[in-house]
């Protein structure tokens, strides 16, 4: 794939979305903004200015706290991130990703924050 690769999808309201890769940049602009994409069996997430974010994000729709790699990949399960492990739900059922908080997973604590307390 070159630096100037096309990818034209599909969303889930059948809006026919452009995503480009500029040659100035090695991140990805997606031509709709504000909103989750999944191409092929992983979900970005790309901001106001159409291209992809990274790091902690909070999504005020889901209400849920979720964690975008360097790559801009979603991640879930068990994640060692900036020294703390953290929950980011597994299941599909909607919340895919989310960090879990205030709750077991397993014999395992993630507490308010989401962090696991041994």
């Amino acid at each position: 794939m070159d630096m100037q690769s096309r990818i034209t999808k599909t969303n889930a309201t059948g809006t026919k979305q452009n995503i480009r890769r500029f040659p100035e940049s090695r991140f990805w602009r997606f031509f709709a903004m504000n909103q989750w994409s999944q191409i092929g069996n992983v979900w970005y997430y790309f901001g106001s200015d159409g291209y992809m974010m990274t790091g902690w994000r909070y999504d005020d729709t889901w209400r849920f706290w979720f964690y975008l790699d360097a790559d801009g990949s979603m991640l879930n399960g068990w994640q060692l991130i900036n020294g703390m492990w953290y929950y980011l739900n597994s299941a599909s059922e909607g919340t895919n990703g989310a960090m879990a908080a205030h709750t077991y997973i397993g014999d395992r604590y993630a507490n308010a924050e989401g962090v696991w307390i041994p």
